[in-house]
């Protein structure tokens, strides 16, 4: 035991020495939000022109069941990155079933009402079934921030669809298939679809964008409504 005691004492030496340099960094000062039933986030502590900033980054995602081997998948490579996990699709079974992907925003849209509203609050959502969390939050929000945007979406190569199978699946409640008739945007880029499965922003203009789509929602179904019954074989129910 006696031997072992020069190297416990330069152990904690170092220990000392090093909490001491790190209490001149910045750093997060402040308790994670570890209540069961309370929003769950990660805080950020950023060197900013010589200012330590503090953000809160929301790990958000939607989905109805928690006991699949996906989302287990995705649960775990967030959990091992550093993040918590806010799952929104909890008991709405029953929207999914009647709402299909749009009960992602309806249900994303009740969560940023129950935050504070705050200027440094950031999220992120991500599909709950098909998504692999390769970086730390830290660095994550740090990419986002260099960015300079203050939304940001994941992009595909599809999808659209013409304007009769839109209103066909809308009447019969099937899938809409995929095709390349909604107009590319001005800048050159291989994927020039947004794609709902991974997007981050600053809570205020995320909650502004949510209640945008939510308009552009209803107008488009009163839209479609009108207009089933300028197509023949739709109006015919055939």
């Amino acid at each position: 035991a006696m031997g072992n005691r020069p190297i416990l004492i330069v152990l904690l030496c170092l220990t000392f020495s090093w909490q001491i340099a790190e209490s001149g960094r910045c750093s997060v000062k402040e308790p994670q939000q570890l209540h069961e039933h309370r929003p769950r986030y990660t805080s950020i502590a950023l060197d900013e022109n010589g200012q330590c900033t503090t953000y809160k980054l929301y790990l958000v995602t939607y989905s109805t069941k928690t006991n699949s081997a996906e989302f287990c998948t995705m649960s775990l490579s967030a959990i091992m990155n550093g993040f918590q996990i806010n799952v929104i699709g909890k008991g709405r079974q029953s929207l999914w079933d009647k709402h299909s992907y749009m009960d992602k925003i309806w249900a994303l849209t009740q969560f940023l009402k129950i935050l504070s509203n705050e200027p440094k609050s950031i999220i992120l959502f991500a599909d709950a079934l098909d998504v692999l969390f390769t970086s730390a939050p830290k660095k994550i929000a740090k990419r986002f921030l260099s960015s300079g945007s203050r939304i940001i979406f994941s992009a595909e190569k599809g999808c659209s669809s013409d304007f009769a199978q839109t209103v066909d699946g809308f009447l019969k409640n099937i899938p809409i298939p995929c095709d390349n008739s909604f107009p590319f945007p001005s800048v050159s880029t291989s994927s020039p679809f947004l794609n709902s499965g991974v997007f981050i922003g600053f809570q205020e203009e995320l909650a502004a964008f949510l209640a945008y789509a939510r308009r552009e929602h209803d107008l488009t179904i009163r839209r479609l409504r009108r207009r089933a019954f300028d197509i023949p074989h739709l109006r015919m129910g055939e």
